[in-house]
C-alpha cells in the first residue's frame, strides 16, 4: 500500500529475483482500512484494476504492473539501477514543486482528504 500512496512507482523487471505487487492481505483475510479503498480509488480509475487488486489479490508481475498503469517504469537489474531511474525522475520533476502546486493539488483531492479523516477514525 507504500508504494500506492506514492507519486511514482519504480520496480526491478522480476528477470533476477521474483518480484511482484499485490495485496496478499486479501488472501488471509486482514481487514483492509477505508483508507486503503480511497488510495485505489484515487490512484486507479479503471474498475478492472480495483477488481484486481482488492477482490482478487492478484500478483501482478512488473510488465502487468506497468501496462495496468501500476508502474511508472520497469528497470532491468537491481537496487543499484531502480535507484538510479527513481533519482533521474525525481531530478527530472523536481523543480516543479518550487510553487508548492502539487501539494494544493494533493490537498484538494478526494484521496487525501478522505484518507487522512478515515485514519482519524
Amino acid at each position: 500500500m507504500l508504494s500506492l500512496a506514492c507519486d511514482y512507482r519504480i520496480m526491478t523487471d522480476g528477470l533476477k529475483r521474483n518480484a511482484w505487487l499485490c495485496m496478499n492481505e486479501v488472501h488471509f483475510g486482514a481487514p483492509w482500512p477505508l483508507s486503503f479503498a480511497a488510495i485505489v480509488r484515487a490512484k486507479f480509475g479503471d474498475h478492472r484494476t480495483h477488481r484486481k487488486i482488492a477482490l482478487e489479490g492478484h500478483r501482478f508481475t512488473p510488465q502487468e504492473a506497468l501496462k495496468d498503469g501500476i508502474l511508472d517504469a520497469v528497470v532491468g537489474g537491481g537496487t543499484e539501477e531502480v535507484l538510479k531511474v527513481a533519482e533521474g525522475v525525481a531530478e527530472k520533476v523536481a523543480g516543479n514543486a518550487v510553487a508548492g502546486v502539487w501539494g494544493l493539488i494533493k490537498v484538494s483531492e478526494d484521496v487525501f482528504l478522505v484518507g487522512v479523516g478515515l485514519m482519524e477514525r
